[in-house]
């Protein structure tokens, strides 16, 4: 700030700028007095006008005054340049003193003029930027949260036992993914909580099994018909009870990788979608025996739902 003040001062105490002296170049109007258009100059000009035996400076303006037969025309020209500005004055208004008057101060705007910075070029007219529609920027997109519930059969590979039970799901999908704001794909966190039956041995047995599942999905954003995949895990407890064995009642933690391949439908707020997931389960519910019969709940597990939703 101290070192500024010097600047400073030097600029306030350098002297404005000094306007350009004029001369009056060129008088060819019989119809007016060139004493009085000069007597008019000095009231407008003062001492910047130039008298006829001053010598001409390096820098300076020149009027010049010519009368064809419809008129006067007042030019003000740089010194050794063309015309920079130039009016013309209808012949009704340009003669006598009144006349001279009239293109004394005619003369002086023009310097004036002249002398004034070049107006800034106009703006370029405004674009109005209309925001893309959600829908164009990422596809049809639907509903932000989706919750569905509906009926799930259930299998395992190493056996015949078929298990069947409810799913209650929650889904939310971002609608753009940070990186690729035009992608018709959306992703977001998906929780499932499952439970499953299967009754066999005429009833004496049964097995129920509770699982949660947490996954990544995607669902394309176009049209009605969506596709959906997901990558996820399942964990959850399965209980084994008999009437007839020597262990009436098991408990086995279950769990493992899943992958997800569904069909969804969504028009408005309804949800509605297919699904088929697959597991290789790490913790498989096992296999439980009778005193007459066993059954295998082991292998690869494979899942089928049915679910009606709404989406938010």
């Amino acid at each position: 700030m101290i070192a500024a003040l010097p600047l400073l001062a030097l600029l306030a105490a350098s002297p404005p700028a000094v306007p350009a002296p004029v001369i009056l170049r060129g008088f060819d109007c019989p119809r007016l007095n060139e004493t009085d258009v000069r007597h008019a100059l000095t009231v407008e000009l003062h001492d910047r006008l130039l008298q006829p035996s001053a010598p001409a400076p390096a820098a300076f303006l020149a009027i010049e005054i010519a009368c064809p037969a419809d008129g006067v025309e007042v030019t003000v020209v740089r010194g050794g340049e063309t015309a920079l500005r130039a009016r013309r004055i209808s012949g009704d208004g340009g003669a006598g003193r009144a006349g001279a008057r009239t293109v004394a101060l005619a003369a002086a705007e023009l310097v004036r003029s002249a002398e004034s910075p070049p107006p800034p070029p106009p703006a370029p007219p405004a674009v109005e930027r209309v925001a893309a529609p959600a829908a164009e920027a990422a596809g049809d997109v639907g509903p932000a949260h989706l919750w569905a519930i509906g009926p799930v059969a259930s299998a395992f590979t190493s056996g015949s036992t078929l298990l069947a039970g409810a799913e209650v799901r929650w889904t939310y999908l971002w609608a753009k993914l940070r990186g690729h704001p035009t992608s018709p794909w959306s992703f977001g966190p998906s929780l499932a909580f499952d439970a499953l039956a299967a009754s066999f041995w005429s009833g004496n047995g049964d097995l129920a099994i509770g699982t949660v599942t947490a996954m990544t999905m995607a669902q394309r954003q176009a049209g009605h018909l969506r596709p959906e995949l997901g990558l996820g895990l399942r964990l959850g407890v399965a209980r084994f009870s008999n009437e007839t064995g020597p262990d009436r009642t098991a408990d086995h933690a279950v769990g493992g990788g899943v992958v997800m391949v569904g069909l969804a439908y969504v028009t408005g707020r309804t949800y509605v979608r297919a699904a088929l997931q697959g597991a290789l389960p790490v913790l498989a519910p096992g296999r439980f025996c009778s005193t007459s019969a066993c059954v295998d709940f082991e292998g690869g597990w494979l899942l089928a739902s049915l679910a009606l939703g709404l989406g938010a």
